[in-house]
């Protein structure tokens, strides 16, 4: 648990960039435009102080100089021990559950698609890709302007997956890869065109590139209430690897 925890928090921190990563006693502080929690928050995977309440304040106090609020990212494997007993006691809460998941890149060919669909593969991520995130995921401009600012930082190799139906873009994905691993993020895919099977078949796509680039691992992470996208990958067999949750204070 603890090895692969910690493995997969660090491709997601790596991949996701943040705008300042400040080392604290061990523990991570990401610090961003605070568009998502991904970025802006603290990665307690390690911790090497003795005092955990005094760290907490100090480090609420770095938040706030941003104009942040300090939220804790807590996995199943966290230090100290008792971080989570003393957080509560400090007023945070927990919200918004994620499940890791992971599977090999190598597929079966009898999977069902939509194969009514052009998949194009892209290295890089155009702005097409953005407007069609806009577009789909009905996001403001601010947040999709943070999002890029995350997604350019990142020194993982970027490499987009487009659905089409004629000219017309009908999902998206962005795969982020670290050496043998590619990451799924921002599966969307058109509301008009959904229970056509294009979010499986997008998904499908990247992986089977994926296996031909010689990767050996495809994660994603997706929120414990997201039932019809948990559903979509457990189809796609992947495996829960851990769980992680945001800490936040109490209003």
């Amino acid at each position: 648990m603890k090895t692969s925890t910690i493995l997969y928090q660090e491709l997601v921190h790596n991949a996701w960039a943040a705008e300042h990563n400040v080392l604290y006693k061990g523990w991570i502080l990401r610090l961003s435009e605070g568009i998502t929690q991904r970025a802006n928050s603290v990665l307690t995977i390690r911790y090497l102080g003795n005092d955990v309440i005094t760290d907490i304040r100090n480090i609420e106090n770095i938040f706030q100089s941003r104009n942040l609020p300090p939220i804790f990212q807590v996995a199943d494997y966290f230090e100290p021990s008792n971080l989570i007993k003393i957080l509560i006691g400090e007023g945070y809460h927990a919200r918004d559950e994620t499940i890791v998941m992971s599977r090999s890149t190598e597929i079966s060919q009898n999977i069902e698609k939509n194969e009514n669909l052009t998949y194009l593969i892209e290295e890089g991520v155009p702005d097409i890709w953005f407007k069609s995130l806009t577009k789909f995921s009905s996001s403001s401009e601010i947040r999709i302007k943070g999002i890029e600012n995350i997604i350019s930082r990142s020194s993982a190799e970027k490499i987009t997956c487009f659905a089409q139906d004629g000219n017309e873009i009908t999902g998206i994905v962005l795969g982020l890869r670290e050496g043998d691993y590619i990451g799924i993020y921002n599966l969307t895919v058109d509301s008009q065109r959904r229970r056509e099977r294009i979010g499986k078949s997008i998904m499908l796509k990247l992986m089977d590139w994926a296996h031909k680039s010689n990767i050996g691992v495809v994660y994603l992470a997706v929120e414990d209430d997201n039932v019809g996208a948990r559903k979509l990958y457990q189809k796609l067999n992947f495996e829960e690897k851990f769980k992680y949750r945001y800490f936040v204070r109490e209003e």
